[in-house]
C-alpha cells in the first residue's frame, strides 16, 4: 500500500508540473488588438476591457497572469528605474521607442513594456502602449516577455 502512495504522489506530481509547463508554453497562439497594437497569446488568454478616463485601459489575463494595459495619449514609460531591481532595455528603432523593464524580482516589481513613436516617424502613429504584470513566477514572466516580443503595430 505504501508502493501504491508513492507512484501516485509521483505520477502526480509530473501530471501537474506537465499541466503547468504547458499552460505556460507560448503556441497555439491567437491575435489580440489593443488600439493598433496586435499582440499573440495563448488561446485561454482573454482580454477584459475597464472604463479609462482617457485612455484604453484593461487586463490580459490567461494561465495565472493578469497584465495590466494603458493604451492613450499620455500612456509615458517609467522614469528614474533602478537598475538594481531591473534589466533596462531602451530602443529606438525608425522613431519607434521602445522601453522594456524584466523585473530581477518578478513577484514584487513590475515587468514592463511602453511603446511610443516619435513625432518625426509619420502623422499615423498609434497612441503609445504600456503593458505590465507583477506577482509573476520565472516561467510566468519568460511567457510575458515572449508576448512582448510578438507586439506589431498597424500604421
Amino acid at each position: 500500500m505504501e508502493k501504491l502512495k508513492i507512484l501516485t504522489s509521483i505520477i502526480l506530481t509530473f501530471f501537474f508540473v506537465g499541466c503547468s509547463q504547458s499552460d505556460l508554453s507560448f503556441d497555439n497562439l491567437k491575435n489580440i488588438e489593443i488600439g493598433q497594437y496586435q499582440l499573440q497569446v495563448p488561446m485561454n488568454f482573454i482580454i477584459i476591457e475597464e472604463q479609462g478616463y482617457d485612455s484604453m485601459v484593461g487586463r490580459i489575463e490567461g494561465s495565472g497572469i493578469s497584465m495590466s494595459y494603458d493604451y492613450g495619449m499620455y500612456t509615458s514609460p517609467e522614469q528614474n528605474v533602478s537598475e538594481e531591481n531591473f534589466t533596462i532595455i531602451n530602443e529606438d528603432n525608425d522613431g519607434i521607442q521602445i522601453q522594456i523593464l524584466v523585473a530581477k524580482n518578478p513577484q514584487r516589481d513590475n515587468t514592463a513594456i511602453h511603446i511610443s513613436f516619435s513625432e518625426n516617424s509619420g502623422t499615423n502613429n498609434p497612441f503609445p502602449l504600456k503593458i505590465w504584470s507583477t506577482n509573476l513566477k520565472d516561467k510566468q514572466q519568460d511567457l510575458v516577455l515572449k508576448i512582448f516580443n510578438s507586439i506589431t503595430v498597424d500604421r
